[in-house]
């Protein structure tokens, strides 16, 4: 198995980019392309078919049951820290056991409760999502590119977290994909802009 070097210059010191939450080790996961289910924000910083004759045998046959398919030689793990399933992680579990070692582990959806009741500027802590949303990427006042994804832990739909990536962050992680999962280590923290969706 592969580790993103970005996930683990990452898990070793802090990131440039900010969350309204933040950024990034890349694990695939299954998505299908139009998973976008109605989203509540959490305001913090950061063969196309041919017609078949109903008639012939294919068609006959097609409309007989499918036999069961043996299981996929493809494995799918639930990954410890981020409780995804995953199909080809990037880190290995022992790596990343040694990697949060020491680490506070904050659920995405604890993010906006543990914002309010701690300082986690002085904390060591990571978080996991998977990039459900990529807005497409914008200019900044001053000129400067910088990509904005929407963040879900793929149990409640319902709330999101909004990663903005700026500098070196945005240029090496633009072109990831939706539905990555990545791993956030010691975001910053972007205060909501009033009448801003992210």
């Amino acid at each position: 198995m592969q580790e993103s070097s970005t996930f683990a210059a990452q898990l070793v010191g802090p990131s440039t980019s900010c969350m309204k939450n933040q950024d990034t080790a890349k694990r695939k996961l299954p998505m299908s392309e139009n998973n976008s289910p109605p989203q509540k924000k959490i305001p913090i910083s950061s063969q196309a078919g041919k017609p078949v004759d109903k008639t012939s045998p294919a068609a006959v046959a097609s409309s007989q049951p499918a036999p069961s398919r043996p299981p996929s030689s493809q494995q799918v793990s639930v990954e410890k820290f981020s409780g995804l399933r995953l199909r080809k992680p990037r880190v290995s579990s022992l790596e990343m056991e040694r990697k949060m070692n020491g680490r506070k582990l904050i659920k995405l959806f604890q993010l906006q409760n543990k914002i309010a009741t701690e300082k986690l500027e002085d904390q060591d802590w990571v978080t996991f999502g998977v990039i459900v949303k990529k807005v497409t990427p914008q200019s900044s006042n001053n000129g400067k590119t910088f990509s904005i994804w929407r963040l879900n832990d793929l149990k409640n739909f319902d709330t999101y977290v909004s990663l903005f990536l700026f500098g070196d962050v945005h240029k090496e992680h633009w072109k990831t994909d939706q539905g990555v999962a990545i791993g956030i280590l010691n975001a910053n923290l972007m205060k909501p802009k009033d009448g801003s969706e992210e």
